[in-house]
This record gives structure tokens, sequence and C-alpha cells, in this order.
């Protein structure tokens, strides 16, 4: 591969220099930049009946209404059978069951041990009307249909195949269902997801992704963290060289793979890069500034948080502009 088309699918400028890239977080560890360590960073490190990180989510349960402002609310799937598609460690699930009155819930993770960690929530929480199942957005455990609204909270960034999980979640929702998503696109300033270490912006859309990863393992052995060895970075299923668990999603890819699977959108929400609850210094002065320049300068990537989708399944007649198509709506 050559150097442009190494750049090219690794979104990046790829540049490669060590030296500065650790002279950058280093600075960053113990300024506003630095790790952000939250619950679920070291849940599976803790004993098996340390829940916070559940809680912690229950406790947040309003954020996805937040994030796609006013596009979702617990009205949406009031008396509904709901998926949570990557549940986390189910303290949504819960939320959406007990807080908004969802006819049933069942929350998917990959992972067995974090799906025992949601079920002793709920045990915890004497919710009855939620499970969880270990499953994979790409092959999800269900028959067709089996959902009234499929919800789906930073996760969809991360699956091996996002046109899959695309055609997946079209196929287990039902005829007038909804879904509900949110997830950051890789182009995204604040999309390398290297927070358990800095939060410094864009580094993934400057420096090369393995140099990236040498130097992030590098440091994670000096500051004795908790968090494991990176893996190097894959090509994933869409061409793209990206850091690990990421699969190098963009918006100008979701008219394709959105069409592909039957679902449009009904409803598109651009979040600017910091929110006004963003973990970042002056977060609600930066929230204004941001979203002005996603109005002036026609929602360039870097700009933008994430992007909240309402879709439903159909031929697309009544739907709306989403992704690269959208610059050109008023």
């Amino acid at each position: 591969m050559t150097a442009p088309e190494r750049r090219r699918a690794a979104s990046s400028l790829c540049l490669r220099n060590e030296r500065v890239l650790k002279f950058i977080i280093r600075k960053a560890l113990h300024s506003p930049f630095g790790p952000s360590l939250t619950p679920q960073t070291t849940e599976l490190q803790r004993g098996g009946g340390d829940l916070r990180a559940g809680l912690a989510e229950y406790k947040d349960g309003e954020r996805f209404a937040r994030r796609l402002r006013g596009a979702f609310s617990c009205a949406d799937v009031e008396a509904r059978r709901v998926l949570d598609l990557g549940c986390g460690y189910g303290g949504r699930s819960i939320f959406y069951a007990e807080r908004c009155a969802a006819a049933q819930v069942m929350g998917v993770e990959v992972a067995e041990a974090v799906v025992a960690r949601c079920r002793a929530l709920a045990r915890r929480l004497n919710c009855e009307r939620v499970q969880f199942v270990v499953g994979r957005a790409e092959h999800l455990p269900f028959g067709d249909g089996s959902f009234e609204v499929v919800l789906s909270f930073d996760v969809l960034e991360h699956v091996q195949n996002p046109g899959r999980a695309f055609a997946e979640i079209s196929r287990v929702l039902a005829h007038g269902g909804d879904a509900f998503l949110v997830f950051p696109t890789y182009l995204g300033a604040r999309s390398g997801h290297l927070d358990y270490l800095t939060r410094v912006p864009a580094l993934h859309r400057i420096f090369d992704p393995a140099m990236i990863v040498t130097v992030v393992n590098d440091l994670l052995a000096e500051t004795d963290s908790a968090t494991p060895a990176q893996p190097e970075p894959t090509m994933s299923s869409l061409g793209r060289i990206t850091l690990p668990g990421l699969n190098g999603l963009r918006a100008a890819d979701l008219p394709r793979l959105l069409s592909a699977a039957g679902l449009f959108a009904r409803k598109v929400v651009y979040e600017p890069l910091v929110m006004a609850d963003t973990p970042f210094p002056f977060a609600p002065q930066l929230e204004k500034i941001f979203a002005g320049a996603l109005r002036l300068f026609g929602r360039p990537e870097l700009l933008i948080g994430s992007i909240g989708l309402h879709l439903a399944k159909g031929d697309g007649a009544s739907s709306v502009p989403v992704g690269a198509a959208a610059r050109a709506s008023p």
C-alpha cells in the first residue's frame, strides 16, 4: 500500500513521530484533557458484586433522549417491545423498562461476563420486564419482527460489519416499528476512543494508527493502568485501517448502508463536537461555538460529536437526507 493509499484508508495524515505523540499525551495526563475514568472503565476488574457501572447508566438513563434532542422520548417505548442493542452494563435497559414503562426490554451484549453483570443488576433493582442475552449486532438471536423499537447508544461505531448490523436491525424490527440510534462517526475529532488514556482530540486524524497503538501501549505500561494493552490496527469491513475496536464508519456511508437494509431516516440529529455535559473545559461555551460552526460550514464531520437517527422500515419516500446528502439540505 502506497503512502497516499494508507492515508486514505486510515482517514489520517499518518504522521509517524512517537516522541511528539508521547509528549502531547504526557502533557495532557494531569490536565482537563487527561483520561476519563468512568465506572465502566474498570467494571470487569472489580468484584462481581460491584455494579457501579450499571447503576451509573441507570442514573444517566435520560442522556439518550438528550442526545437525540427531541427525536426520542420515553413515550416512544411505552408499552412496546424494545431491543437495547449494545446494552452496556444494563442500567439503561432497566431505565427503559422501569422509568419509561416499556412492555419488555431485551438487552444484548457480546460478552457473557458483561451480560452476567446486567442480570445481577436487574435482580438488585427487582426489574422483571428486562432480559439480557449474549449476541452480536451482525447476527441477532431473534426472529423477524420481534421488536417494536430498537435502541442503540454509542455502539455502531464498534460493530465488525455496520452494513450487516443495519440489516439485522431492519430484520428484527416489526412493521411500523422505530429504531433510534446514536453513534459517533470515525472522522469526528473525538472519535478515536482513547479516553482511557487521553482526551486530546483528533489524534487519530493526525498520527498513523499503528504508531498510536505503540505509543498508547508504552504509556499504559508506564502509568500502570488497568486498561489492557491494545491490539494492532486492522482493516475493517469497510476497507479502512482503524484503531482497535472501531470500524471506520463515516457519515457518507450511511445513505448506502441504510438503503441496502431497507431503512430510511425520519429524523437526523447532528450533535456538536462538545456538548454542555461533555467532560471538557468550558463545555457550555464550546457547545455554542461548535453548534454555530456546524450550521455555518455545512456539518463537517470533524466537528460532529455524534449522529442521532430515527429510522423506520420502508422505501424511504418520506425520508430526510442523512450523511453526506444532508450537506445539501436546507
